[in-house]
């Protein structure tokens, strides 16, 4: 009985902490301010939250400024963030055979999985969900590119939404942050 208890108190203390907890979030926080200063300067004419739109639609489009990944401060803050706790619950070392891309989104990791479980739009939850099932099969050759889950936040997200805490975050850490990861961080 004394090792079943003890066995739960294991499985349950691991659980615990591997959720996304205040700190996370603060780290994570600080990500997405730091793209909040880098969408300003790069799209000064877009209102409120738009210039998230404006990113994606770029991006979709395969158009984005490449200055925006050279960007100085956001490399500074996520070498950073990358001796730190939090970003293991983000990206793993890359699995993949190509290993031109030292890091990969974790799509069984603790942040996507809180970006699913808070995100308030039905079809992006469901393309979330979809594009982690589909990074979790085994027997597919090739992973889909993140540009789908890209056009598919550009398709299904209205303009009022772009506003909201976690799409923000999906958007500054699931996009802009992971093309940093690929191309600057080796």
């Amino acid at each position: 009985m004394k090792r079943i208890f003890i066995l739960f108190l294991l499985l349950s203390t691991s659980i615990l902490s591997a959720q996304i907890n205040k700190s996370d979030l603060n780290h994570v926080n600080k990500l997405v301010s730091e793209f909040d200063v880098v969408l300003k300067k790069y799209y000064p004419n877009a209102k409120d939250d738009l210039a998230y739109k404006e990113f994606m639609t770029e991006l979709v489009e395969r158009k984005v400024n490449p200055n925006i990944i050279n960007e100085t401060n956001s490399l500074s803050t996520l070498q950073k963030f990358t001796k730190n706790e939090s970003f293991k619950k983000i990206w793993i070392l890359n699995p993949a055979k190509d290993k031109s891309k030292k890091y990969a989104i974790d799509f069984n990791g603790d942040f996507y999985n809180y970006i699913i479980k808070n995100c308030k739009n039905k079809d992006v939850k469901t393309t979330l969900t979809e594009f982690q099932r589909i990074n979790n099969d085994t027997s597919l050759p090739e992973k889909p590119s993140p540009y789908l889950l890209a056009r598919a936040f550009t398709s299904f997200l209205k303009d009022n939404e772009y506003s909201q805490k976690n799409i923000k975050e999906a958007i500054a850490i699931l996009f802009y942050y992971d093309i940093m990861c690929e191309h600057r961080i080796k």
